[in-house]
């Protein structure tokens, strides 16, 4: 396996895109103080998942961004890849597909292992926002940090690897206690990523046995409450043929309304209907005795007429006689 490229942008002194391509055999990148140098170490650092600001040499991870210059304005953000060339010795990631803490993260990662088998280069990329958010791809495939970390167990790169050593980590080390070395040597040795295994395993079996201590409880619990539990079951049960047989009653006694209902329903249209003939029957009475009526008022006015004719007529006769009598007494 081999470093063949480096890629920045927006990462401490390389605000534009940079790219180093490394050759066979040894390549040195020679400046001046303050040139940046120590920067690249850096990025290969961070980009392995570095997330120490003293290896970082920094105060807070936003200092990895490049925060501007004369003439030039801060970037919103950094990313930095590496390209491994790994046709000579091949990568697997160390994923374990028995964890299911997260189906969506388990299936980014088998993805990222399996175009890690078919290609020959390996792209590890990280990008880190102003706003704080980091993104981790492996071969363009967006997956978790952790799996970054376990893709270089025993190979000497990852974060605690000794691939990447800075001014002043060798004198570190030898100063170090045998225990505090001990990492270096078992990732030389290729027993960290079984290291790592065991560590993941006492911690599963540790939140087993909580949860296993979480059930118990429940058991406890829920065994405390079965008898009066059961007791409400049976009144449930109960209540539910209750239930049934006091919902047949209904329905027969709604059953008995509609057909009393219905009964009354039909005596009372035929009472309707014999209304209804009783009603036409008077309509023609009462038509055929206004008409009656009618008659009667105009013989009425004829009789009241001619009564009116005969006492103007007795008038005049009374007038006439009157005067013939004055004459016969002259």
């Amino acid at each position: 396996m081999r470093l063949k490229t480096i890629e920045m942008q927006g990462f401490k002194s390389f605000p534009e895109k940079t790219r180093i391509s490394i050759d066979n055999g040894v390549t040195a990148i020679i400046g001046p103080n303050g040139s940046g140098k120590s920067n690249i170490s850096d990025a290969v650092r961070w980009v392995l998942g570095e997330m120490s600001l003293k290896s970082l040499r920094g105060s807070r991870m936003e200092d990895v961004i490049f925060n501007g210059a004369a003439g030039r304005t801060p970037s919103n953000f950094c990313s930095v890849s590496i390209i491994l060339d790994t046709e000579e010795e091949a990568l697997e990631s160390s994923y374990d597909s028995g964890d299911n803490t997260d189906e969506a993260e388990n299936k980014e990662t088998k993805n990222a292992k399996f175009r890690l088998g078919d290609s020959k280069e390996v792209v590890i990329t990280r990008k880190y926002y102003r706003s704080g958010e980091s993104e981790y791809y492996i071969n363009k495939t967006q997956v978790r940090l952790k799996d970054i970390y376990e893709l270089f167990y025993d190979t000497g790169i990852g974060r605690e690897g000794y691939s990447v050593i800075g001014q002043g980590k060798i004198a570190e080390v030898l100063s170090q206690k045998g225990d505090e070395r001990r990492s270096i040597f078992e990732e030389a040795a290729g027993i960290s990523k079984f290291r790592y295994k065991k560590t993941e395993a006492e911690r599963k079996l540790k939140e087993t046995e909580n949860n296993l201590v979480r059930i118990n409880d429940i058991l406890n619990e829920v065994s405390s409450r079965i008898g009066p539990l059961e007791k409400e079951a049976e009144n449930a049960k109960q209540y539910l043929v209750l239930s049934e047989e006091k919902k047949g009653l209904e329905i027969t006694l709604w059953l008995e309304k509609i057909d009393d209902i219905k009964k009354e329903l039909e005596k009372s249209e035929i009472e309707c209907n014999s209304g209804k003939y009783e009603l036409e029957r008077c309509e023609e009475l009462v038509k055929k005795l206004e008409s009656k009526l009618d008659s009667s008022i105009n013989e009425g006015y004829e009789l009241s007429k001619m009564l009116s004719e005969t006492e103007r007529k007795k008038s005049d006769a009374k007038q006439k006689s009157s005067g013939i009598g004055s004459k016969k007494a002259v």
